[in-house]
């Protein structure tokens, strides 16, 4: 469960550049668990989970400034997850034997 205020503090302190390490912080470490598990649905291998959570995160690093606020940040985030982990499986389609088509969303 994300909380919205804990979601407040973090777009609060990402967006001052005193504070946008701090933010990107308690980023990671208030989504990090939740977002693995989103992509590992999808994934499957444990290796190519990690370096998908990785591409999210620097995504977001990237471009968090460009959150509108329509949704909560949570959902942004893990429509972020979605589709880094579906261009993932477009890119090894070879390698990840799963046709996307196969893919169920939660």
């Amino acid at each position: 469960m994300h909380d919205k205020k804990v979601e407040e503090e973090i777009l609060s302190l990402f967006n001052n550049e005193k504070t946008k390490k701090e933010g990107f912080t308690l980023l990671v470490n208030h989504f990090k668990k939740s977002i693995y598990f989103q992509i590992r649905r999808i994934v499957i291998s444990h290796e190519n989970t990690d370096d998908v959570v990785q591409e999210v995160f620097i995504k977001c690093w990237n471009k968090l400034n460009t959150f509108n606020g329509k949704s909560k940040l949570s959902t942004w985030i893990y429509r972020v997850a979605y589709n880094e982990a579906i261009q993932w499986i477009r890119k090894n389609k070879k390698e990840h034997h799963l046709n996307i088509s196969e893919i169920q969303i939660r």
